[in-house]
């Protein structure tokens, strides 16, 4: 949670609530603010890419704790900074610690520790990006209200240091790292048929196939599909290019959306904290629900929401608080799909042994939509003096996003079906 919190929270999503004071402070053009998530988009998108062959050379203890430091130096970076190029050097580094240090790391570690429910688990776990929107607008209102832009950079920088130290003495790579005499020593929990010992009981058992898996003691459980029947395939990546648009981009925009509707800085930073708020209870929602109905049913059921919530933010101008609340909530249970989402997608398209590499290319085609339209909601604010075009755009790539998703698990279900032994039943 600690690390969702400072590597995605307070980097990416939580980082938007300093939009409209650098505009305004430090003099940026709306497409100046947003090459700022460019930058960090295109380094986050190099650094997926070598994220397996970071953790081979740095477990991840170790790498987690190296992109906090990093990061550090981003936010120290930021506090000196009164140009777009400097301030873009500070979100390249934002790029790295995103890239490597959030979703990736912590899905790999919660799904050796919890390989039951780890939908659940994920959802937790992911909850510290919305901790980060809860917390931080009120403190970036008070902070730089109070003492300036660069002294709030400045103290983020040096709560990124305390919470670093910290999750270095939290962090386990698998269950048996754990101090002798505990309980995760005692009972080590599944870490997959690839990582248990050789003649354990996981070793012999079959990985699942993610979480719309058949049910033990099935045909279908005793003979999952090979790896190449489960792929991510076309749809899938589109669905991650479209949720990269409408589920980061979009975020990103919240505030400048409210700010440029009317709404004074301190409405838009409790609506944020709001937001925040019920990010933390949508992640956990979307996580319990794919535990309980399904990978797809949840995707499907979650990707309606957020296309909701695109109509609502569309007619935010001139309504009252409580509208905005209610759009932004609507928003941040549809949102939770880029965090839990992307987990959950990537384990419905792979088995146990593959889920990493799945983890990885989901994570890096999401990024990628991110990156091709960062600057997208500047661009269009200047071509057009407001930012809500951009949030009708927005809806039509959610309808997009949720035709892709639909036709990549019919795929899918398609392949099962075709792989499964006769007699198997519905896969």
């Amino acid at each position: 949670m600690l690390t969702v919190f400072v590597n995605m929270g307070l980097l990416s999503t939580a980082f938007s609530v300093y939009f409209p004071y650098i505009r305004e402070l430090r003099g940026f053009t709306n497409t100046e603010v947003y090459l700022l998530t460019t930058t960090r988009f295109v380094v986050a998108l190099l650094a997926m890419r070598v994220s397996d062959v970071f953790y081979r050379r740095f477990d991840i203890r170790r790498g987690v704790a190296i992109t906090f430091a990093v990061a550090a130096v981003g936010f120290a970076i930021l506090t000196a900074a009164s140009s777009p190029a400097v301030s873009c050097v500070g979100t390249a580094l934002f790029g790295i610690s995103y890239g490597i240090g959030a979703m990736i790391p912590a899905s790999i570690l919660i799904r050796r520790w919890f390989p039951e429910q780890s939908g659940t688990a994920i959802g937790i776990a992911s909850t510290g990006s919305g901790i980060a929107n809860m917390l931080m607008p009120q403190f970036a209102t008070f902070m730089v209200e109070r003492y300036g832009l660069s002294l709030a950079f400045a103290v983020q920088g040096a709560m990124v240091v305390v919470l670093g130290a910290l999750v270095t003495l939290l962090v386990r790579n698998y269950p048996d790292d754990a101090p002798a005499g505990s309980a995760a020593a005692a009972a080590p929990a599944r870490t997959g048929a690839d990582d248990a010992p050789a003649g354990s009981a996981a070793a012999a058992a079959p990985a699942r196939t993610g979480t719309d898996g058949a049910p033990a003691g099935t045909d279908m459980a005793a003979a999952p599909a090979p790896a190449e029947q489960v792929r991510p395939g076309a749809m899938v990546i589109l669905a991650m290019l479209m949720c990269g648009v409408v589920a980061l981009t979009a975020s990103s925009g919240l505030s400048m959306l409210f700010r440029t509707t009317g709404h004074e800085m301190e409405v838009v930073s409790r609506v944020m904290s709001f937001f925040g708020f019920v990010l933390i209870v949508g992640k956990i929602l979307l996580g319990e629900s794919a535990d309980r109905l399904g990978g797809r049913r949840s995707i499907l059921l979650f990707s309606g929401i957020l296309i909701l919530s695109f109509v609502l933010l569309s007619m935010c101008e001139g309504k009252s608080f409580l509208y905005l609340c209610a759009a932004s909530a609507c928003y941040a249970v549809g949102a939770s799909l880029a965090t839990v989402g992307i987990s959950i997608t990537a384990a419905d398209f792979s088995t146990e042994k593959t889920y990493p590499k799945a983890l990885k290319d989901c994570q890096f085609f999401y990024a990628l939509g991110g990156l091709l339209s960062s600057t997208s909601p500047g661009m269009i604010a200047d071509l057009t003096g407001s930012y809500v075009p951009a949030y009708r755009v927005y809806f039509f790539l959610a309808v997009v996003m949720l035709a892709a998703f639909v036709l990549a698990y019919r795929g899918r279900e398609a392949r099962l079906k075709d792989a499964a032994p006769a007699g198997s039943g519905n896969p």
